[in-house]
């Protein structure tokens, strides 16, 4: 009978995801590195308070607003990303969609690849998500998150 590890890298593996074991934990630490990155954005949202405008939360980190709403008064594709990522960890889901709908299940995405990339590394596994599917999906997120982000543009009604 496998053991509970095997079972769960024999479930991910396939055509999405791909392991490789290697030698030491120093081969895989770029995927201990994506996983502290994620912990300090989770960290940073949830410090963050989420803007009622549904967006501009960044800009309690000192970050500048939106050039392209400063200027255009218009959204930008990632407009609102912060504060619906901030809303999120607040269980405040009705909000993080207003405020972006990518928001939660890119967080979610990023939590899983966070969760992976961390288990790899305990196990010593690069774990290559560098997949014909995985690239498709990838491709079908980002080209639906810019199409999104071009109508949302477009038909820009401010709050």
């Amino acid at each position: 009978m496998p053991s509970r590890a095997e079972a769960f890298r024999s479930a991910l593996r396939g055509p999405w995801l791909a392991f490789t074991p290697v030698a030491t934990r120093r081969e895989v630490w770029p995927q201990l590195a994506l996983f502290l990155a994620w912990l300090a954005g989770t960290l940073l949202g949830a410090w963050i308070v989420p803007s009622p405008r549904g967006h501009g939360s960044h800009e309690q980190l000192g970050l500048p607003a939106c050039s392209v709403m400063a200027l255009l008064h218009r959204p930008c594709p990632g407009c609102g990303l912060t504060t619906s990522v901030s809303a999120t960890l607040r269980g405040r889901l009705a909000e993080a969609f207003r405020a972006h709908p990518f928001g939660p299940p890119l967080y979610a995405l990023a939590t899983f690849g966070a969760a992976l990339a961390l288990w790899g590394w305990s196990r010593r596994l690069r774990v290559s998500v560098d997949t014909p599917p995985m690239n498709a999906l990838v491709a079908a997120v980002l080209g639906a998150f810019l199409l999104y982000g071009a109508a949302r543009f477009v038909l820009w009604l401010p709050r």
